[in-house]
């Protein structure tokens, strides 16, 4: 009898522990107009349907915002943001930059039919190497903070 019992209850239970749980989950916007996902409830928030989630963890995320409002442009010191033109020219310095990282980043997938020599390719990845050090060194130059 005792048996029987034991093997009810634990039927039981392990059919309740079984089941799968879901906590409601919340888009909201925060005053920046992010998107933010979160499970506490707001005015700014209504109920997110995004589709059945695979994993859950009872430690909540860590959110940083000082990571989540990094961008890619420099960020220099206000002192030195003074005129449009400074402005102009870092961006400009930035794009030039960003432009010879990429031709390098291609010019080493791809091997012409004119470097079957080896050295060829090295040298031609080496000259995209040195544009992107200019590049860098010119960057640098234009963001240091300027001496009154």
């Amino acid at each position: 009898m005792n048996s029987i019992r034991f093997f009810i209850t634990t039927s039981v239970l392990s059919l309740f522990l079984s089941l799968p749980v879901q906590a409601a989950v919340y888009e909201c916007t925060d005053s920046s107009g992010r998107r933010i996902y979160t499970q506490q409830a707001s005015n700014r928030c209504q109920p997110a349907d995004i589709g059945r989630v695979g994993i859950y963890s009872s430690t909540p995320a860590e959110y940083h915002p000082e990571q989540a409002t990094q961008t890619t442009e420099p960020q220099a010191e206000p002192s030195t943001q003074n005129t449009p033109a400074d402005t102009a020219k870092r961006r400009e310095a930035q794009r030039k930059l960003n432009e010879a990282k990429k031709a390098l980043e291609e010019g080493k997938k791809v091997r012409y039919g004119n470097e079957r020599n080896f050295v060829r390719y090295q040298q031609r990845i080496q000259a995209l190497e040195a544009a992107v050090e200019e590049a860098q060194k010119n960057f640098d130059t234009i963001n240091q903070p300027q001496a009154y």
